[in-house]
């Protein structure tokens, strides 16, 4: 009776096997890892066209005004807060009430505010920015708002750096390429930290943000293509599209 011989691999060809399948998984996360990004970067871009549509409506039924959050806090924030009642621009605030970016997704956008006020690249993984946490419950968003623009005096915490022209994007002669919504985008001067689509509160630079103009479209800007346009001194560096 013949003996059946069990055929195995040997040690060296399973080694072979290991390192091939270690080579393949090297080339293909770094390309998984960009094709997810590029992902998030077109959900973010479909997000903010969804902003911008529903911000022209609201112009369209407000006399070509476009909602204002009176006097508040930053460009990410979604409130007109009580204790501005004593500035002058606080009365500029359409709809009047407290939280008017709030009011207006409710209104015009018809989603939860969690699904239409959040940037969807990186950024969503930073746990202390989340719709569900904290000021981000209500009061602040991850992107970044500025249709209600027309004066220095909009944001309480940030000053507007004076070689910035105000958008003023209400005036008939605002150029169509006016930013409106952006990603929340800043540098943290005191940690060398940056907060970005791309860059969750880490020292890696973000490499640009998602920007929607006043003609209607949204498109990836590239940092070399953004600017600085307000800080809090010694703490925080804001940066939007630059149109001019």
């Amino acid at each position: 009776m013949s003996k059946s011989t069990v055929k195995a691999f040997t040690l060296i060809e399973l080694l072979v096997v290991i390192s091939i399948i270690a080579i393949l998984i090297a080339i293909l996360l770094p390309a998984l890892a960009k094709a997810r990004e590029s992902t998030r970067r077109v959900q973010c871009q479909s997000r903010q066209h969804q902003l911008i549509v529903g911000t022209l409506a609201f112009a369209a039924d407000n006399k070509n005004q476009f909602m204002n959050r009176g006097r508040t806090r930053y460009a990410h924030s979604t409130d007109r807060p009580s204790s501005y009642s004593g500035s002058s621009v606080y009365g500029d605030a359409n709809p009047a009430v407290d939280y008017p970016i709030n009011a207006w997704v409710d209104n015009y956008l018809g989603v939860d505010r969690a699904n239409a006020l959040f940037c969807t690249g990186s950024l969503s993984n930073d746990p202390t920015r989340s719709p569900y946490t904290g000021g981000y419950v209500d009061i602040y968003m991850t992107y970044q708002y500025f249709g209600d623009v027309s004066t220095k005096a909009r944001f309480a915490n940030i000053t507007w750096k004076s070689d910035v022209p105000v958008p003023s994007p209400q005036e008939v002669h605002a150029s169509s390429k006016t930013p409106m919504w952006s990603c929340m985008t800043f540098y943290k001067v005191s940690s060398g930290k940056y907060v970005g689509h791309d860059s969750p509160d880490t020292p890696k630079e973000y490499t640009g943000q998602n920007s929607a103009q006043l003609d209607g479209s949204a498109k990836w800007v590239n940092t070399d293509d953004m600017e600085r346009f307000g800080y809090v001194s010694g703490s925080l560096a804001f940066y939007w599209m630059a149109y001019r």
